[in-house]
C-alpha cells in the first residue's frame, strides 16, 4: 500500500542518513508525525459505523461549501476575472449538489 511505501522510504532514509547531521533530525520527526497521525485518522475511521461516516463526510462537505462560497464572494468584491468567478460559481454549485446528496443518504428510510 502507500502507507507502506511511505514507511519503507522513511526507513530507507533514516539508514541512508543516519550520520547526517542532527538538523535533519526535524523534518524526519515531522515526517514521522505526519504518518503516526494519517494512521491514527485511518484507524479512527475504519472503526466508524457507516452511518458516521456518512455524517463526517457530511461535515466535511458543508466545510468546503462554506470556504468556496466564502472564497467566492472574496473573488467578486475583488473584480477577479470572470472566468475564475464562473469556475468558483460551478465548484459552490458542485459542493451545494454533493451536501443534499450526503443529507438525503442521511435521511432514515431512504436508500442511497
Amino acid at each position: 500500500t502507500k502507507l507502506e511505501a511511505a514507511q519503507q522510504a522513511l526507513a530507507d532514509y533514516h539508514a541512508a542518513n543516519s550520520s547526517a547531521a542532527g538538523n535533519t533530525a526535524q523534518p524526519v520527526e515531522a515526517a514521522q508525525a505526519a504518518i503516526e497521525k494519517a494512521m491514527a485518522a485511518r484507524a479512527a475511521e475504519a472503526s466508524l459505523s457507516p452511518q458516521e461516516k456518512a455524517q463526517a463526510n457530511l461535515d466535511k462537505l458543508r466545510g468546503r461549501l462554506e470556504k468556496s462560497r466564502a472564497r467566492l464572494a472574496e473573488s467578486r468584491a475583488a473584480g477577479d476575472d470572470e472566468k475564475v468567478i464562473e469556475a468558483m460559481e460551478l465548484t459552490v454549485q458542485r459542493l451545494t449538489d454533493k451536501v443534499a446528496e450526503a443529507e438525503a443518504a442521511l435521511q432514515p428510510g431512504e436508500e442511497a
